[in-house]
């Protein structure tokens, strides 16, 4: 049973990725180690409430090169409203839960209004994500839309520390 995750791994299906940072918090904490499942041809693309590994190279805000973990919150054609009710796609509110429940999407006054968004039409293509830690997460409402050719995979299971080990969700 060795054999399958080792090929995977070689292969690039399958890769292991340290978490920085507190921006996916509480799902996924500074210091987690989690194995990421690549795509493959055919697999189903990512949709709502998947949390994605994904490079930044070519993205105009970001400067440099970079591995993001992030939940997807929109997907290609869709209009999506941040507003005072919470997170709207296509003019329906929409609940989007972690491991500490629903996951308030909500303008926020003090991130400024580059951030707040009255209704954007996410270009195919591309996919709208935020870091489950809402208020401290460098994500696309700072720096724009996800070419879906930066996604790498989903993150799949976290495998240390002990205390957290388990299926991401």
């Amino acid at each position: 049973m060795v054999v399958l995750p080792l090929l995977l791994m070689a292969t690039g299906r399958l890769r292991a990725f340290k978490i920085p940072t507190r921006g996916m918090a509480p799902t996924l904490e500074s210091g987690d180690q989690i194995l990421m499942n690549g795509f493959t041809p055919g697999a189903r693309s990512p949709h709502r409430g998947d949390v994605v590994v994904f490079r930044t190279d070519g993205i105009e805000r970001i400067n440099g090169s970079s591995i993001y973990t992030q939940r997807v919150v929109g997907e290609p054609g869709e209009h999506l409203q941040i507003s005072r009710k919470g997170l709207l796609i296509n003019g329906e509110l929409v609940k989007i839960s972690n491991v500490a429940g629903e996951i308030p999407y909500q303008i926020s006054l003090e991130l400024g209004p580059s951030v707040n968004f009255k209704n954007v039409e996410i270009p195919e293509g591309h996919y709208f994500v935020i870091g489950d830690n809402v208020a401290n997460s460098f994500d696309s409402r700072f720096w724009g839309f996800l070419p879906a050719e930066n996604i790498l995979g989903r993150a799949s299971f976290c495998y240390a520390p002990p205390s957290r080990v388990g299926s991401i969700k």
